[in-house]
């Protein structure tokens, strides 16, 4: 019931009748140990149910106050800006076109912005990935500068793979 396993332990006839109610939570890999409401259960599937002799009781699924949205997480923030980018060669080259390959879990969205010359953020690309694991292609042709940063926000998870430059002459 509600990602969890629950297991009902019996004592032995010699000791005081009493049982132990364990649970297995399968979302966070946790046993622990709830108080016995019955000395029988039986589910449904959809509902577990506790007998305690003579009274049936429900199971709530939503009876742990402290989560947000019956077990549902925030999803994940971030936010990473690079440092200076430029070419650092004598010749009159630019960089025409930026690559950027990243890794990223499902309901992942990603935004990439880029700031050319300590000037404001400017968004040049996003995605949101709806797969489990899916390696994403983020192109973009920047504009002509000396520097520029780049800045990756969004929620979820991602890894940044690799960040590839095309170099053009003036």
């Amino acid at each position: 019931l509600d990602a969890r396993y629950y297991l009902y332990l019996h004592r032995r006839a010699d000791g005081d009748g009493s049982g132990r109610l364990l649970v297995y939570d399968t979302e966070k890999g946790l046993w622990h140990e709830e108080s016995p409401a019955g000395t029988e259960m039986v589910s449904t599937g959809q509902q577990l149910y506790l007998w305690d002799g003579s009274v049936l009781w429900a199971a709530d699924p939503d009876r742990e106050s402290d989560t947000e949205e019956a077990g549902q997480e925030t999803a994940l923030q971030f936010e990473a800006v690079s440092g200076d980018i430029g070419l650092s060669v004598p010749d009159d080259k630019y960089i025409s076109r930026v690559t950027l390959r990243l890794d990223a879990l499902a309901h992942t969205v990603v935004t990439v912005a880029v700031s050319y010359d300590g000037g404001a953020w400017e968004t040049v690309g996003s995605c949101a990935v709806t797969q489990e694991h899916q390696r994403v292609n983020l192109p973009f042709v920047p504009r002509r500068h000396d520097l520029m940063r780049l800045k990756f926000s969004g929620t979820g998870q991602m890894t940044l793979r690799s960040m590839a430059f095309t170099a053009a002459d003036a």
